[in-house]
């Protein structure tokens, strides 16, 4: 197993080398289907993620400003 997150060439590169042991899996790798940006925002997963990401940050902001 490799883990290859937050570097789309990084990754492109690996799903492009594989060896073809075991490489009929890579096509469940790729998207499938479509969403919308605004369906996307809508969804009540992101609405917590969106929530949390703003907790944290508002946390950081009274650490960073209690000067600790």
């Amino acid at each position: 197993m490799i883990l290859v997150c937050n570097h789309r060439a990084g990754a492109i590169s690996v799903l492009d080398n594989l060896i073809a042991i075991g490489a009929e899996r890579v096509p469940h790798l790729y998207h499938r289907g479509t969403i919308t940006r605004q369906s996307l925002q809508q969804s009540a997963r992101w609405k917590q993620n969106a929530q949390q990401q703003s907790n944290l940050q508002a946390r950081w902001l009274e650490h960073k400003a209690s000067g600790k």
